[in-house]
């Protein structure tokens, strides 16, 4: 009994030591595969930090100037009149509708001669035979001109059947661009009875007749042409009959203009006005800048602008500007001293009215440092340095830019030096970004 016992505490006893060396086996076992899950997580993880680090992706850029705004009185601004009358007493342009006033003067005198062609001979009056009834004919009072007498005779019948005199009218225009020299008026007419007939070119009468004659009267006009200005005019027949049922006929109607075309226009003066306008800035450190004046003109012309070449010391041409008759317009131009001409056939006026200026210069209160961040992922900013020869700053920024975040910062313990070199050092968690720019 004694041997039985012992063989079953050594089984007993070896049974606890298999347990106890599967549960170690099985623990190692464990331990070994979590030190490998947290040697890859942490690899990965430091394979994904070092790609942040090649990815960081930042951009940097400065603004370091302002647009100021110069009034005529800030910039000693002054015209000169070279060429023209100054009128009135105003002479400041920083005053809003003050102008300056410029009238034209003589500037050249000259005989040129003038080229003249006769056109062919021009009938301006149609339906003149009344072939087609009294198309572009105005005719009153209409009982007395009846249709069926005028497709019967083809001719303008004037039958008195109504007291009244009888009117006969056509408009016709006289040409803007040409130059007429002749003027004819052309028709017969004739009667059955004592009969009247005058006609009229608007209110001036060219011709009056009474007849009594069955046979065609044949007219041959001359018209004084101090008549005929350009644009429209009206002829009119006037017609009457002694008795009535009388029959007074008008044919072949026409009203020939002769024009001659002017090839060579001449002038025997010249008018112009020549103006200077200078200023002087107040600033320095100015980049670039924009300055506009006010012009306006009574005659429709071309205005020239030159700006004056110091090393040549000579006015260039700059700019031509065409002025539209009594319209405001800005004269744009980006030079302290600037010359304007203008000339006609004509006298003219010129106003000159507020002239102000646009500058970029350089801002004396510091500037504007941009970061930006152009990569895809996260940017944590620590702080940049600013340095050239003779300074160098650190700024804490600490902030973190996500994809497509921007940091503008404003620094204004600084004054930038023109001309200087400046190195910007954008300090990340991962990297150092380089920038430099010259004010």
């Amino acid at each position: 009994m004694r041997t039985f016992s012992r063989r079953g505490q050594a089984t007993a006893i070896g049974g606890v030591f298999l347990i106890l060396l599967i549960v170690t086996l099985v623990g190692l076992f464990i331990y070994q595969l979590d030190y490998q899950h947290r040697y890859v997580v942490q690899s990965l993880e430091t394979i994904e930090n070092r790609k942040k680090v090649y990815l960081e992706n930042i951009s940097i850029s400065e603004n370091y100037t302002i647009i100021k705004r110069y009034e005529a009185s800030d910039v000693q601004a002054k015209l000169y009149v070279l060429n023209g009358t100054h009128v009135g007493k105003n002479s400041s342009l920083g005053t809003k509708n003050e102008p300056i006033i410029v009238d034209s003067q003589t500037i050249l005198n000259l005989t040129i001669p003038g080229v003249e062609e006769p056109l062919p001979p021009k009938n301006v009056i149609k339906n003149g035979d009344f072939s087609d009834d009294y198309k572009f004919w105005t005719y009153k009072p209409k009982a007395n001109w009846p249709l069926f007498l005028n497709e019967i005779y083809k001719a303008a019948v004037y039958w008195r059947r109504i007291n009244g005199e009888g009117r006969l009218s056509q408009v016709f225009t006289v040409e803007e661009d040409l130059i007429l020299k002749e003027a004819k008026l052309e028709f017969k007419w004739k009667v059955g009875c004592l009969g009247m007939l005058r006609v009229t070119i608007d209110n001036n009468e060219v011709y009056q007749r009474w007849i009594y004659d069955d046979k065609w009267i044949y007219v041959n006009q001359s018209i004084d042409i101090k008549i005929l200005n350009p644009g429209p005019h009206t002829l009119t027949f006037y017609a009457y009959t002694s008795e009535r049922f009388c029959s007074l006929l008008i044919d072949d109607v026409k009203l020939i203009l002769t024009y001659v075309q002017k090839y060579e226009k001449f002038s025997d003066v010249i008018y112009g006005v020549k103006t200077e306008v200078s200023f002087n800035l107040p600033s320095s450190n100015v980049y670039n800048f924009t300055c506009r004046l006010s012009v306006k003109v009574n005659r429709s012309l071309i205005l020239e602008a030159y700006i004056f070449d110091e090393e040549n010391n000579v006015w260039v041409l700059d700019n031509k500007f065409f002025a539209k008759r009594n319209e405001w317009f800005n004269l744009t131009f980006d030079t302290s001293k600037i010359m304007l001409y203008s000339e006609s056939e004509y006298p003219f006026r010129v106003w000159f009215d507020y002239l102000y200026i646009e500058a970029t210069e350089l801002d004396p209160d510091g500037f504007t440092l941009t970061i930006e961040n152009r990569g895809s992922y996260e940017v944590k900013v620590l702080a940049y340095w600013l340095k050239n020869e003779t300074i160098c700053v650190r700024t804490e920024i600490k902030k973190t830019l996500l994809p497509g975040d921007k940091l503008e910062i404003r620094n204004e313990d600084i004054t930038l030096s023109r001309g200087s070199s400046y190195e910007i050092r954008v300090i990340t968690r991962n990297n150092v970004f380089k920038y430099v720019f010259i004010p």
